[in-house]
């Protein structure tokens, strides 16, 4: 942190890249030039693109797990540069694109990043991220990690990941 960064507060969710160019290394070309892009709160962007084209990057710009070359990336205005990095990775959740499920039930893996979450404050984060599967179901409650991959989809399986990006673990 920067020694005068601030603690993020009510965040919204809009996410901008102003002019942002990044590179690995000094020795290295830019994989990342001239990004410019808004992605207002609650809006859902899909990069695509041929393997290697900078999509894992850019995402990983916005956590500051790199930070940019040139150019800035705001969040609801702000510089994330200014901002301290416990609260700024406090405030994002991330959908990886290998999804793990641990063993024990759907709310168990809702649950891992809490471990004294209710089964309310599960529900909600289910509902929050679209209520995509029935939490509380006789189908997915008290199944394992083997019958998990049994009886959801792969579909399902990725929004068991997005309930978890976007439950309040604070």
């Amino acid at each position: 942190d920067t020694a005068n960064a601030v603690q993020l507060q009510q965040v919204q969710g809009r996410v901008t890249f102003q002019n942002v160019a990044f590179k690995y290394s000094e020795n290295t070309d830019h994989v990342l030039s001239n990004i410019n892009l808004e992605i207002r709160a609650g809006e859902f962007v899909a990069l695509v693109g041929a393997s290697g084209v900078g999509k894992t990057t850019l995402c990983s710009l916005i956590p500051r797990f790199y930070d940019v070359t040139d150019g800035q990336v705001l969040l609801d205005g702000q510089n994330i540069k200014d901002v301290t990095l416990h609260s700024l990775r406090k405030n994002i959740g991330i959908v990886q694109q290998d999804v793990y499920l641990f063993s024990g039930t759907i709310a168990d893996n809702i649950r891992y990043g809490k471990l004294d979450a209710s089964f309310e404050e599960i529900m909600a984060a289910a509902k929050k991220a679209g209520k995509v599967f029935q939490v509380g179901s006789q189908r997915v409650s008290s199944i394992g990690y083997a019958k998990a991959k049994e009886l959801l989809a792969a579909g399902e399986i990725g929004k068991l990941n997005m309930v978890n990006a976007v439950y309040d673990r604070q």
